[in-house]
């Protein structure tokens, strides 16, 4: 009776075992399909593409220009510029004329000062909002003024107004965020003049 109670035992656990590896095969087929199928789903949130700005005239159309370029197409750009003493919104405001068709503007006032701009330009160009502070308060605030009250969508990246971005950054970046675990990415800037001793 000893060995037949063994058997009985061993047989039980084989069995049970065999079950629990079945289901957990199971489980795992199933993760793994729906992780394929999470793969293969459309994945194209919004992203803002925050610049700020402060005096930025020699590089600040060149910037929007890369943006522009870039082969993410589901982007709207914002524009703060945070009391320039030079022309930085005005050539912000040719460069949606000049790309444009029919632009439309939404202008919001305040004390009768222009504070916040949208345009709409033609298709192949994200909405650019400018944002235009009276006083400059730093790059942290007119981020943070940005943040408040002109980024939608579901992702934000800040790029310094005298970046150049590669055309495919933004697509690149947003790849990441499939994953859910995943809070933020951070690019690899690169020095464009390199032949000087700073950028050396």
């Amino acid at each position: 009776t000893l060995i037949g109670l063994i058997n009985f035992v061993h047989i039980s656990l084989y069995i049970g075992a065999a079950n629990l590896y079945d289901i957990l095969r199971l489980r795992k087929k199933a993760k793994a399909r729906k992780q394929l199928e999470a793969d293969e789903a459309p994945f194209n949130p919004h992203v803002t593409v925050l610049i700020p700005a402060h005096n930025e005239r020699l590089g600040i159309v060149r910037t929007l220009e890369t943006v522009s370029r870039s082969t993410y197409k589901n982007i709207s750009i914002v524009v703060v510029d945070d009391a320039s003493g030079d022309n930085t919104s005005q050539l912000v405001r040719e460069f949606i004329t000049k790309h444009s068709r029919t632009a439309s503007s939404r202008l919001i006032t305040k004390s009768g000062k222009t504070v916040r701009e949208y345009y709409r330009p033609s298709p192949g160009v994200p909405s650019i909002c400018l944002l235009t502070r009276p006083v400059n308060s730093g790059k942290a605030a007119g981020l943070n003024y940005a943040l408040k009250y002109a980024v939608r969508g579901d992702l934000t990246m800040t790029l310094d107004a005298d970046s150049a971005l590669d055309p495919h950054a933004i697509e690149n970046a947003v790849a990441y965020f499939r994953d859910e675990r995943v809070a933020g990415v951070a690019a690899n800037v690169k020095i464009m003049q390199q032949n000087s001793v700073l950028g050396m």
